[in-house]
């Protein structure tokens, strides 16, 4: 159980960072790997998904410190580069609410229209403790 000391903070199995931050953690996405049609702004907007998927991650850590783990994103881009489905693999220790809001974030993206019409873009998402 924790404790509450001086400053009124609740500790609860590990330390607060000299901010009363508790841990912060980073998530780190890999090459998008893009099958189907091209997707011209892939990487450019997968790249923008990342501070999402951090605020996601960090959420879980103010719960759980020891949450790390992995997410292989599979995201389906429609002919008009909305984002028509998007499944998840996670792996690790993390949290149903994880995964469901990392999907979340990418559901809302959008990207340019894929030559060819459909595209299927992998994306390798990673999350460890700072």
């Amino acid at each position: 159980m924790g404790s509450i000391g001086s400053t009124g903070r609740v500790e609860v199995g590990h330390r607060l960072r000299p901010n009363g931050e508790g841990p912060r953690g980073n998530a780190s996405t890999g090459a998008a790997n893009v099958s189907g049609g091209q997707v011209s702004n892939a990487a450019r907007v997968v790249a923008g998904m990342r501070a999402g998927f951090r605020n996601c991650y960090n959420r879980a850590l103010a719960q759980n410190p020891d949450v790390e783990g992995r997410i292989a994103l599979s995201i389906r881009v429609g002919p008009g580069g909305e984002v028509q489905g998007v499944s998840a693999a996670p792996s690790g220790n993390l949290p149903d609410s994880v995964v469901s809001c990392v999907k979340a974030r990418a559901q809302a993206a959008q990207f340019d229209p894929p030559q060819g019409g459909l595209a299927v873009i992998q994306v390798p998402v990673t999350f460890v403790k700072q």
